[in-house]
This record gives C-alpha cells, structure tokens and sequence, in this order.
C-alpha cells in the first residue's frame, strides 16, 4: 500500500491519496462543528476488469488532528475499508455515483482518480490497447457520474474527439462497454 499526504494530483490537491493492489483512494478532510471528518472516493477494477467507482464513505473522526496522518489513514484504510472493499469489488461497483457532488468535484475527481490508476497501470493504450484503455477511462468517469465523458477523454489524453467517439465505437462492439440502447423509431 502506497499513501502520500497533501498530494497534487491532476492540478488538484488531495489531503491523502492511496493505492493498494486493484483500488486507488482520494480522501479529503474537513473541520466540522470541532469534528474532523473525512470524505473518501475509493475506485478500483473489478474481477470483470471495469474501472469503476467502489464507494464513497465519508465519516467523523473526533477532535485530533492526529487522523491527517499516515499512520493513521493507514490503520483506517487497513482496520475498516479494505476489508468492506474486500467484499464490495466483486459486487462490480457502481455503475453511477450516487452522490449530489457538483459537476466540478465530478470532473476533478475523474481526473484524478485516471491520473492515479494509470500511474499503477491500469490505463494506458500502450499497456492495454487501444479499445480497453478506452474503455476503463470511460467507465470510471461515468462511474463518478460526469455527463461528457468523450471530452474530457480528449482533453486529457489530446485526442480529438472523434478519435475518442470512434474508439468508444469500437470498445462497444467488441463488448467491452455496453451498446447505447436503440431509440424507438420516431422518437
């Protein structure tokens, strides 16, 4: 397991960032009420190999500022997330976050979390190919909920977006992301 405190990742700052085998984390703390709590996005790739959004878990941790710390993110992770992870990874994560974050923390977040998965080799067409390296990074930003996920593919990587429309094309007909569904005809 890999922890970095203060991190900037993807033009943002992350109080911690962590990577442990298949998962990577970004956590945020804040002081609320004299309570420090801890805002956590844990994505990772599945048994089924989608890059996707695992969990949000965001809770209280007293009044010390000691919790900012790596020996104590790691016990947090090591004590209570990894093993929920553990369980939660082969249930595929989730298609589409189910939070009320702005379209901003979507984007920020989606940045960061393919920064990090592509430093572990998770993305990367030169790893991957081509169809699945698209595939991940489009999955993972549509798991985190961010509408326009073709444009920030091709701001991230240069890519024009037609090169990104037409190898999402691809990825789809080769099964590895799911076909748009047909419209009625007339609608």
């Amino acid at each position: 397991m890999n922890i970095s405190i203060e991190q900037l990742v993807a033009g943002s700052r992350w109080d911690a960032v962590l990577a442990d085998q298949d998962i990577v984390a970004t956590v945020e703390f804040k002081w609320f009420m004299g309570v420090l709590t801890s805002d956590w996005w844990i994505s990772g790739l599945t048994p089924s190999k989608k890059l996707v959004v695992i969990g949000r878990f965001s809770f209280g941790l007293g009044s010390s500022e000691e919790f900012k710390t790596r020996p104590a993110i790691s016990r947090i992770y090591e004590t209570f997330l990894q093993p929920l992870i553990a369980l939660l990874l082969p249930l595929g994560g989730m298609p589409e976050s189910l939070n009320s974050a702005s379209h901003e923390t979507k984007r920020l977040l989606s940045l960061a979390h393919l920064e990090l998965h592509a430093a572990e080799g998770r993305i990367g067409e030169d790893l991957l190919g081509i169809k699945t390296d698209i595939s991940r990074q489009f999955q993972l930003i549509k798991s985190f909920g961010l509408s326009g996920a073709q444009s920030l593919i091709s701001e991230r990587t240069g890519l024009p977006l037609s090169t990104v429309t037409r190898r999402l094309y691809m990825a789809r007909e080769a099964g590895l992301i799911e076909k748009k569904p047909e419209k009625p005809f007339g609608k």
